[in-house]
């Protein structure tokens, strides 16, 4: 559908994942370019308050250099989890790495600068009546030393959901969801997570922005959109490379 808006002539914003494979979101991005047509990701925990602010952290270094991080999306099992559509292959291209593992993983790696993943090594759990994975694992090497640990299901039998993302540098460390940051001061530990407003629905408030910051790339010079396809490729190929390591029972090495 995203190929077809583009050979007609159109900008397009595309619900994550971007495609199934890295090979079809390679496909996307090729026709974008010959349209010279905007192909955006809709990557809204990139637009939540809390996440900007803590890349504002990481970009000023004040937790140093990060060494670990760790992300993770344990859902409650639900209702729409059983939505025939999901649990086939051939429709949803994959389970839970794909559906909530690709937002973790682009946004820690986003929250992080951008680090270079050096290896991954994954693996998935499958219910015996499904097609694709309903939990699953992963740990990635990054360039310069740091590690990413991934965890992912959609069949938490607990209370309530975990989203979060926490990085550990030789300066300070930071939560997110609850934001939570603190550094090295003065020989101390200090609390420094700033205040937010609370009273609006972040999540609402994220896709607003998002949809307003296309609106902007669209229509305002010098707007650089965030998360074009060209920069999401990278995400589909740990994707690909997650599925590889969890086939093959070993770590991937990425070049």
């Amino acid at each position: 559908m995203a190929i077809a808006a583009l050979e007609a002539g159109k900008h397009v914003l595309c619900e994550r994942p971007l495609a199934r494979s890295a090979e079809e979101a390679a496909s996307m991005v090729r026709t974008a370019k010959k349209a010279d047509c905007i192909l955006m990701c809709a990557l809204q925990h990139r637009f939540r308050a809390d996440a900007q602010l803590l890349r504002k952290f990481v970009e000023k270094g004040d937790l140093g250099d990060l060494f670990f991080a760790k992300a993770g999306w344990l859902r409650q099992r639900a209702e729409w989890d059983s939505d025939e559509w999901r649990r086939q292959k051939r429709e949803s291209g994959g389970g839970v790495v794909l559906d909530l593992g690709f937002q973790m993983l682009d946004l820690s790696l986003w929250m992080m600068g951008g680090p270079r993943v050096e290896s991954v090594t994954a693996s998935v759990h499958r219910q015996k009546k499904g097609e694709v994975e309903d939990s699953a694992s992963a740990f990635f090497r990054l360039a310069g030393g740091a590690t990413l640990t991934l965890e992912l299901t959609w069949g938490l039998l607990m209370e309530k959901d975990f989203a979060y993302v926490n990085l550990f540098g030789s300066g300070g460390a930071a939560l997110l969801n609850p934001l939570r940051v603190h550094k090295g001061m003065h020989g101390s530990l200090v609390n420094v997570t700033p205040n937010l407003e609370t009273s609006r629905n972040q999540y609402k408030h994220s896709i607003e922005a998002q949809l307003g910051h296309f609106a902007d790339a669209l229509l305002k010079k010098g707007v650089k959109p965030m998360g074009t396809a060209e920069e999401i490729m990278p995400v589909m190929e740990l994707m690909d490379a997650v599925y590889r390591s969890a086939e093959q029972g070993k770590e991937v090495r990425l070049d």
